[in-house]
């Protein structure tokens, strides 16, 4: 039962999503979800947002901050947001 698969599966189907992101019939956007939500500017031409936490550390970074944009989890960003803060 397919309801039952995404229920279970969810994982599975996240980076089946984040793998097969189409533009016009092909494949436009490829790879783990750290790996595409890396790609903020390429999101945002295609009309796509990125996670708030990744777009937070995106505007940081556009604001000199040496921060990753892979903090996909709120503990991963406010980590980031610390260790940049340290040294700073």
């Amino acid at each position: 039962d397919i309801k039952q698969f995404f229920h279970t599966d969810s994982q599975t189907v996240v980076e089946w999503y984040f793998r097969n992101q189409m533009n016009d019939g092909r494949v436009d956007l490829d790879g783990t979800p750290e790996e595409v939500f890396n790609q903020v500017a390429r999101l945002r031409h295609l009309g796509l947002t990125a996670p708030d936490t990744v777009d937070l550390l995106d505007r940081l970074r556009q604001k000199g901050w040496d921060v990753p944009l892979d903090a996909l989890r709120v503990e991963d960003c406010a980590a980031a947001v610390a260790g940049a803060l340290k040294k700073g």
